[in-house]
């Protein structure tokens, strides 16, 4: 399977994307999603991540999509 991963819309420090994207793959795995829609999910939280300054995405920074437009690849 090929997931594409959504363009990061700036890149400021790539610490903690690959560890970024596997926590939001995992959850959303524990949680019952799809391999697809687990992808998806962690491709944005890395997305996220690439546009903050170090390790931890800020929690008034981060946005979590709703699984509809995860489907649709717009997450």
């Amino acid at each position: 399977m090929e997931i594409a991963p959504p363009w990061a819309l700036r890149v400021v420090d790539t610490t903690g994307a690959g560890d970024s994207f596997n926590a939001g793959y995992l959850a959303a795995r524990l949680t019952g999603a799809s391999q697809t829609m687990a992808a998806r999910f962690g491709h944005h939280l890395a997305a996220q991540k690439l546009g903050e300054r170090g390790a931890i995405v800020p929690e008034a920074a981060l946005s979590i999509p709703d699984w509809e437009e995860l489907e649709r690849g717009l997450g």
